[in-house]
């Protein structure tokens, strides 16, 4: 679910020619425990004035937990201020990483 979210975040940013970004902790909407937000910046180009386009954060399962060791922020042209995403829960540990090409790669465990 999340790295299904991650690369319809970045059509979107080459779409609306906007940036985008997934956000686990001070977004722009409430957080449940284990949520995350999507966000598009509103304004000019780097104003850091992000809104949540259903007005509403994603929720996962209450067992999983989301951490991002960097927020990835897609740009206009798709590439990205490279992030991974860790979801874990009693199954294991999964890492979701952005590169800067904006290529969204799900990995078991560490992506190398």
């Amino acid at each position: 679910q999340v790295a299904g979210d991650l690369r319809l975040a970045r059509q979107r940013a080459v779409t609306l020619k906007k940036r985008f970004r997934l956000c686990v902790s001070s977004c722009a909407v409430a957080l449940p425990p284990g949520g995350y937000s999507v966000e598009r910046e509103e304004g000019v180009l780097g104003s850091n004035n992000w809104v949540n386009e259903v007005g509403v954060a994603n929720r996962v399962p209450p067992d999983v937990i989301i951490t991002a060791s960097a927020m990835p922020i897609f740009t206009l042209m798709g590439t990205a201020a490279a992030g991974t995403v860790t979801v874990s829960n009693l199954l294991g540990v999964f890492e979701v990483a952005v590169a800067q090409s904006g290529r969204v790669q799900v990995c078991d465990g560490v992506c190398p």
